[in-house]
């Protein structure tokens, strides 16, 4: 195993806009321990089982025979290398802060889960870790340039359409039919729509998931049960104190709380990161859900509900950071909460798992304040008669794709295919390492995961998962992403108006649709759809 970086250096600003939360600053580069089990012996198995992590308390959860996927994976690596067809070592790109969990050894006893790879299969994997913000350029590079730096890409799962229209994806339909992964498991895995949201582009699964980007709502429970504050907002809005269930509740706690001289909430508002929440408004406008497109290729972000969307996200704004959270990105925002100056926030997974702990063990990026104060809840949305559209967004998540560039796609795959499985991801999400979140069934049932991420938010977080709306994943959608992103920020300069904003952005947005073929877009929209959530609740009285 070997690890390697695409830059030398790093800022700490840097490394922290990364998004890696508690070892971005030892991780990102993959430095750590390296722990090689090199002693295992059939006797260390579970009954059954043929391979897999051993050496600690709870080995036998994370273990597999050939009937299970990442038995498989491992089965058929060993196949190909028997033939003569296995690579000398695999090249994988990875996001700098998720380097750790596949470096550093969890928990205590444990090898690293490339150790257990590689000793189980006699194939290298280098790890190149690259920052975040340099993914999507870096591989785009790579596929335009034909570098073939990678055998692994890591793209975050907005990217599938723009890398698989430039080529750079191997459709890994074939691979999936011969190996059968368990993604889609209905015991262990996610559900279809979910699998269209994380695995699939137009159709044909393209990328590989290694992480739960799922916003969560989290909220401080301390502020939220205090009398004082509970009858001053009833007071002023006719309602009870409680974690937000619409929009408007959202609007109306956040103008309550920054009125007592705190952020009134830390959602994320700032460049890049703030798409997710207007998105998050926007896309519960409809029932079941307010697209980004209609089925003719038209956007719908110039309507009515879209000017208004802008409106009321600017208005949000000046609830938190003193009307500057515009320029937050998203460690301001867990510092406004780990700080004790926020009431709530609609954020990454993780919030919970690096804010809600004592004191005393602080990540070294970022002390907190707040452990035992939060609680979680599900996501806002907007009422439509007598149902309730909740929505969260789903933005970002660390994903791989195989590169076509690679002489060895399916050796790639089964590492993947390996890593990725409802029995070894479960190890990894649970590795304090980095931020990869969970997502799978088997994830929200595995106690080193209901340790880190706190029993109160499990049931929460599995619930959310259905709940989330695809940003965009089509070809064009960094510039899409980008035109929006600038127009929003121009309202919060205050040099644009919402409507001249969305106006502009809808414009952008029918030009790229031309320009890429409007017959192939409105195929890959129609094949979006698939992603979406229908789940809808009934107001509460």
């Amino acid at each position: 195993m070997t690890v390697s970086s695409s830059k030398s250096n790093f800022s700490r600003r840097k490394v922290l806009k990364t998004g890696a939360a508690s070892v971005a600053l030892t991780s990102a580069l993959g430095i750590g321990p390296k722990f090689l089990n090199t002693s295992a012996r059939a006797s260390d198995y579970a009954p059954g089982m043929t391979g897999g992590p051993t050496g600690f308390p709870g080995a036998e959860r994370y273990q597999y025979n050939e009937s299970m996927a990442a038995g498989r994976a491992i089965a058929a690596m060993k196949k190909l290398k028997a033939e003569g067809k296995a690579p000398e070592k695999l090249v994988c790109a990875m996001a700098d802060g998720a380097v750790g969990h596949f470096t550093k050894a969890h928990p205590a006893g444990a090898p690293t889960s490339l150790s257990v790879w590689e000793k189980e299969t006699g194939v290298p994997i280098e790890l190149v870790g690259i920052p975040l913000d340099d993914l999507y350029a870096k591989t785009l590079q790579d596929v335009t340039t034909k570098a073939g730096a990678y055998d692994i890409y890591c793209c975050l799962v907005n990217h599938f359409g723009d890398l698989a229209d430039a080529g750079g994806l191997v459709n890994l339909d074939e691979y999936v039919a011969k190996h059968k992964p368990d993604w889609n498991d209905p015991e262990n895995g996610v559900a279809d729509n979910v699998y269209s949201l994380l695995y699939k582009y137009n159709g044909s699964v393209v990328g590989m998931s290694f992480d739960g980007d799922f916003w969560t709502t989290y909220y401080r429970k301390d502020l939220f049960g205090d009398p004082t504050h509970q009858a001053a907002y009833s007071d002023k809005y006719g309602k009870a104190l409680a974690a937000p269930v619409t929009w408007d509740d959202c609007d109306n706690i956040a103008e309550y709380f920054h009125g007592t001289g705190i952020d009134g909430h830390t959602n994320y508002m700032g460049k890049v990161w703030g798409l997710g929440t207007w998105a998050n408004r926007y896309v519960s406008r409809g029932n079941p859900n307010m697209y980004f497109f209609d089925l003719e290729g038209n956007p719908t972000i110039d309507s009515d509900a879209g000017i208004e969307n802008t409106e009321k996200h600017i208005k949000y704004g000046s609830y938190s950071g003193n009307g500057a959270c515009y320029t937050w990105s998203w460690f301001e925002a867990y510092g406004s909460m780990a700080a004790g100056t926020s009431a709530y926030a609609n954020a990454n997974t993780n919030l919970a798992k690096f804010l809600d702990r004592p004191e005393a063990k602080s990540e070294e990026w970022l002390t907190t304040t707040i452990g035992g104060k939060l609680d979680a809840a599900m996501p806002p949305g907007y009422q439509h008669g007598d149902d309730l559209v909740r929505r969260t967004v789903f933005y970002g998540n660390v994903s791989t794709g195989i590169s076509s560039q690679s002489e060895h796609p399916e050796a790639a795959f089964l590492f993947n295919m390996w890593a990725s499985s409802t029995t070894i991801y479960p190890w990894l999400s649970a590795n304090p390492a980095g931020y990869m979140d969970p997502f799978q069934l088997s994830n929200f049932r595995d106690p080193m995961i209901i340790e880190a991420y706190h029993a109160y938010a499990m049931e929460i977080i599995q619930k959310t998962v259905n709940y989330a709306a695809p940003m965009l994943s089509l070809p064009g959608t960094q510039a899409m992403h980008q035109a929006l992103d600038e127009n929003i920020q121009a309202c919060f300069a205050g040099t644009m108006d919402a409507k001249t904003a969305m106006q502009r952005t809808a414009k952008k947005w029918r030009k790229i649709v031309r320009k890429k073929g409007e017959d192939r877009m409105i195929e890959a929209i129609i094949a979006d759809r698939k992603a979406w959530p229908t789940t809808v609740d009934k107001m509460p009285s």
